[in-house]
């Protein structure tokens, strides 16, 4: 592949779709596309509802996995599955129905559309394929393809674009045509986090392979919340591809692809097999009793965030040895960020009073008990705050604690330490933002902020990076790379960066299983104005102490570190 001379030219696309009616989140990508400054559509093909067999004769199209009618349609222990996921499983009413249909005459009204039913299926070879006319035109029409349709397309028709035909694969393979498969097994099986991956076919003669997956974490309790969750984080895959194909020129683009694709994949998904009434029933069996053990486990637990603090100069980690801090039992404490003022050391840190539910931020200091004493509160606001980022610059000091409910990023300037505070000014604005935190590196100020790229997406998935030479400043500059990680297993933060022998770690959460699960530290090892890369050395997992269930902060300060957990304790407990 060689690189284009664009010269302001966008690039062309062609788009495959399975009708004229097109779920919403598919046409959310589609506008994306035709909107961007960097690409244009330049035609449509619709699947038609027919495919040509190898002996020449018709066929409708079959639908595919649960909702296949001549397998499960007419079964009525298939229909109470679905009454019973409608009627008891958990429904998320915040996640948008993405899958509810649009025309496409009325995202793209004047873009020729071409019908076409002589697409194969994976096991049919139509030679015939290749001599329409209005195929081959793809060759002087589009540079790449876009195929949402229920089939693979023929090899001979993939090497017509230039850059290959681009599909969105669900787990191992499944083209999201298939939209009823679309997280269904992560959410039956409780795995926790759901794939979708950008796949390239370019000709038979080379394998595809692959150019970003997202990893959102997998709603267990409600499969269509589910479905509606990994199609959502998927809506801007494709788009970004294209922005870094038309940016990288080609042969660099390819190339980091083809890097990326030189070591093995390995997928553990479940087969797309038929679901018989047995599996059927385990599935409903085993929905029922999970559901039966959460309500008999609300009734008698109660969870609760704590603080754990340790007095550490060696560069390992020991959590066993951290001292608890628990709060009073009406509230709880997360999200703890260290400062040293004089000679003391305070912890800032997010509190909840149960009987509100909105955040605030609360400081303490730490005694030589590593005990957490003479809490007050720090901030608060009309709306949630929380993950208070504690930084000094120019002998002032800065707090940017999350305001996601604002829809900014809200510097605030300490006036009298440590629980006076004045606001300064928005470092971002309308922006749907978790978790800053900033970072001085190579004469620049990096601003790591998790954000949702979709409406109705989680700010868990993905890590977005700015810079800029000055701080405090509301001009930042976005990455080229950006989103530089989009897994929910890494990419919300966990902590301010750090340095041990001169390396730079970041903390990050990971948020698969639920939120807050555990978090990893990641050795960055590549930061600059055009590339970023981490990798994972070292997970925290849970464990330390048999009550805690969850672990998702640390940060240090001199000898100083702490972490936060959150204890799994009976109602009945008494506070320490």
């Amino acid at each position: 592949m060689t690189s284009p001379d664009y010269n302001g030219q966008r690039i062309r696309v062609s788009i495959v779709v399975q009708s004229d009616n097109i779920p919403t989140w598919i046409a959310r990508i589609i506008r994306r596309i035709s909107k961007s400054p960097f690409s244009e559509i330049s035609h449509v093909f619709i699947e038609g509802s027919e495919i040509v067999t190898s002996n020449g004769q018709y066929k409708p199209v079959a639908n595919f996995g649960i909702t296949n009618p001549r397998h499960n349609g007419h079964s009525l222990i298939f229909r109470c599955l679905v009454w019973f996921f409608n009627r008891f499983c958990q429904w998320r009413p915040e996640i948008e129905d993405v899958f509810r249909l649009e025309s496409l005459h009325s995202i793209l009204p004047e873009i020729p559309v071409s019908y076409l039913d002589n697409f194969i299926n994976n096991e049919v070879q139509l030679s015939a394929l290749r001599h329409r006319s209005h195929v081959s035109g793809l060759k002087f029409e589009s540079d790449l393809i876009v195929n949402f349709g229920l089939h693979r397309i023929d090899p001979k028709i993939s090497s017509l674009a230039q850059y290959g035909v681009w599909t969105l694969e669900h787990a191992d393979s499944i083209p999201v045509g298939f939209s009823n498969l679309l997280g269904f097994w992560e959410s039956i099986e409780e795995i926790p986090s759901t794939s979708c991956v950008v796949r390239v076919y370019e000709s038979s003669d080379r394998p595809p392979f692959d150019l970003t997956t997202t990893w959102a974490s997998s709603i267990t309790s409600s499969v269509e919340d589910n479905r509606r969750s990994i199609a959502l984080h998927a809506v801007p895959l494709i788009s970004r591809m294209i922005e870094k194909l038309h940016r990288d020129g080609a042969h660099c683009f390819f190339a980091e692809a083809n890097a990326r694709n030189l070591h093995p994949a390995v997928y553990s998904a479940k087969p797309t097999i038929q679901l018989s009434s047995v599996t059927l029933t385990q599935i409903i069996w085993k929905r029922l009793i999970r559901r039966f053990s959460k309500a008999i486990g609300s009734v008698l637990w109660q969870e609760q965030w704590s603080l754990f603090i340790c007095r550490n100069s060696g560069p390992n980690v020991s959590l066993g040895q951290f001292v608890r801090t628990t709060p009073p039992k009406d509230r709880f404490w997360a999200d703890p960020y260290l400062l040293k003022y004089g000679e003391k050391h305070f912890v800032f840190f997010e509190e909840v009073l149960r009987s509100k539910g909105i955040g605030r931020i609360a400081v303490g200091e730490i005694g030589k008990n590593s005990k957490v004493t003479n809490v007050r509160v720090a901030l608060s606001a009309k709306h949630h705050l929380s993950h208070p980022f504690v930084i000094r610059h120019d002998d002032e000091i800065y707090m940017i604690p999350e305001s996601r409910a604002s829809g900014c990023i809200t510097l605030y300037r300490n006036v009298s330490m440590p629980d006076r505070w004045e606001r300064v000014s928005d470092l971002m604005t309308n922006v749907d933002a978790s978790d800053v935190t900033v970072h001085f590196h190579d004469g620049l100020w990096w601003l790591f902020v998790n954000m949702a790229d979709t409406a109705g997406a989680s700010t868990s998935v993905e890590l977005f990076l700015f810079f800029s030479p000055v701080f405090p400043s509301n001009s930042w500059e976005p990455h080229p790379m950006n989103p530089v990680v989009s897994d929910v297993r890494r990419a919300r933060s966990a902590g301010r960066l750090f340095y041990i022998n001169d390396r730079l770690y970041r903390p990050a959460q990971d948020c698969s299983l639920i939120y807050g699960w555990r978090f990893s530290i990641n050795h960055v090892e590549q930061l600059d104005r055009l590339h970023y890369k981490e990798s994972t050395i070292a997970l925290a997992e849970p464990t330390w102490v048999s009550d805690i269930i969850r672990t998702h902060t640390f940060n240090q300060v001199d000898e100083i570190q702490v972490v936060d957990g959150m204890v799994r304790r009976p109602r009945w407990w008494r506070a320490e």
